[in-house]
Order: C-alpha cells, then structure tokens, then sequence
C-alpha cells in the first residue's frame, strides 16, 4: 500500500516538473526575455537543471516501483 502511495505521489511531482520545465523552456524562448530580463536568465537555468534532475530522479523511482508491481 505504501508503494501505490509513492507511485501515486510521483506521478503528480512528474507532472508538477514536466510542467516547470516547459514554462521554463517557454520563457528563454520568448524573444523578449532577453531583452528584458537578462537578469533572470542564470537564476532560470540553474532552476532548470535542478527540475530536470528532479525529473530524472522522479521518472527512475517510478520506473523502479512500477517493475515491482508487475
């Protein structure tokens, strides 16, 4: 039961990520940013590192529990 919990609560902190990174990835495309909050961009990608770890870290747990459950 604790398992179907964790794999319950990856799936949404994947989510929540996938969600960060593409609002991330949309902002540096925004030809604007740049231009207007230069500033912000090493602050940014430094978060999108760390979501991408998160992510990758996430994505494995679940992986992991999910080949016990088969």
């Amino acid at each position: 039961y604790k398992e179907e919990r964790e794999i319950e609560s990856l799936e949404i902190k994947i989510e929540e990520m996938e969600n960060r990174i593409a609002e991330i990835e949309a902002t540096f495309s925004d030809p604007e940013f740049f231009r207007t909050r230069a500033a912000d961009a090493a602050p940014l990608q430094k978060e999108l590192e760390k979501c991408k770890a998160d992510l990758d870290s996430f994505c494995a747990r679940w992986e992991e529990l999910e080949s016990k459950r088969i």
